[in-house]
C-alpha cells in the first residue's frame, strides 16, 4: 500500500512478494502460472479518532480571600467519579481535558458539583450542573463534541461560596453600693 488516503487511517505497512511467470504454450497462446498467494494479498488499515472536552468553572468567595485549592469539585459519569479538581487562588476550578475516542462515540451525562462541607464560617454552593454533549466522529480523525440542548453551559460552572465570622461577647459586672442606704 502506497499511503492511507484517509485522513485518521494508518496505512498498512505489509509487503507481498507474487511470482508470475508466462510461457509460450506452443498452440499460439500463453500458459500463465503465478505463485499461491497471488490471490491473498490482503491489507487492513486501522482508523482512529480523537477529541476532547475540558469544562470550565470560577469560585467565588464572599466575605474574606479565596485560597487556592481550598474547594473541591467532583465530575462524575454514570455515577462514576472521572474527576475531582479544586480551585486556583483566582477562583479558577481546574478542571480536566476529558478525552474522547471511537469507543466513547455518542451521548454523555456528566454531573458537576462542589464537593466541600460547610464549616469554619463557610457555606458551601450546593448546585448541582448537569452537563450533557454528544462525540460525533468527523471521518477524518477528528471527534467532534458538541453540548446538547438540554445541557448546562459547561464553560460557566460558576459556584459561590459565603464566609461570615461569628462571634459571642458576653459583659459581666458586679454591682456595689457605698454609703448608708437606710435613710
Amino acid at each position: 500500500e502506497s499511503a492511507a488516503t484517509i485522513a485518521g487511517a494508518t496505512k498498512d505497512a505489509t509487503e507481498y512478494t507474487v511470482t508470475v511467470t508466462i510461457a509460450d504454450d506452443g498452440k499460439g497462446g500463453l500458459e500463465v502460472q503465478t505463485s499461491s498467494n497471488y490471490n491473498a494479498l490482503n491489507f487492513t488499515n486501522t482508523y482512529k479518532a480523537t477529541g476532547s472536552v475540558t469544562f470550565a468553572g470560577i469560585k467565588t468567595l464572599t466575605g474574606r480571600t479565596l485560597k487556592a485549592g481550598e474547594f473541591t469539585f467532583s465530575v462524575t459519569e454514570n455515577g462514576n467519579v472521572i474527576q475531582t479538581v479544586t480551585n486556583n487562588a483566582d477562583g479558577k476550578i481546574g478542571f480536566e481535558q476529558i478525552d474522547y475516542t471511537l469507543a466513547n462515540v455518542g451521548e454523555h451525562t456528566y454531573t458537576v458539583k462542589e464537593t466541600s462541607t460547610d464549616g469554619n464560617g463557610i457555606t458551601v454552593d450546593t448546585k448541582t450542573y448537569t452537563v450533557k454533549v454528544n462525540v460525533d466522529d468527523k471521518g477524518d480523525g477528528t471527534l467532534i463534541v458538541t453540548k446538547l440542548e438540554d445541557s448546562e453551559d459547561y464553560e460557566k460552572l460558576n459556584f459561590t461560596n459565603t464566609y461570615a465570622a461569628v462571634g459571642e461577647i458576653t459583659f459581666a459586672g458586679t454591682k456595689t453600693i457605698e454609703g448608708d442606704l437606710a435613710h
